[in-house]
């Protein structure tokens, strides 16, 4: 479904689709993860309609340079290894899932070991 937005703007109607509509989303690095991203959250602008799989190629395109091989695929643009995402605080693996403004993405390199 596509939505419109109208603006009257310099005696004219303008009109907008959704896909000009932005939302927000908080990317959080957890644990040793905040050895690459720091220890503030960083927040970034994705189109209204994107889904996790947009995210991935977001972060590919702004933020993969920083990360290791061992943590993140370049050519599948998918983390790699123990990285767990989840948003708002539930592990997601779907990359069809729909984000929502103001979602929170945390991403942490689970600790394995005996």
């Amino acid at each position: 479904m596509t939505i419109f937005s109208v603006a009257y703007q310099d005696d004219r109607f303008t009109w907008n689709s959704t896909a000009d509509i932005t939302m927000k989303i908080i990317i959080k690095a957890i644990g040793t993860m905040r050895n690459y991203f720091g220890e503030e959250p960083v927040t970034v602008k994705l189109s209204s309609e994107a889904t996790l799989e947009d995210f991935f190629v977001y972060f590919h395109n702004h933020f993969s340079c920083s990360l290791p091989d061992f943590l993140w695929n370049s050519k599948r643009k998918r983390f790699r290894g123990a990285v767990m995402v989840m948003i708002d605080n539930k592990v997601v693996t779907d990359p069809r899932t729909q984000l929502r403004d103001g979602n929170s993405i945390q991403l942490f390199k689970a600790m394995v070991g005996g």
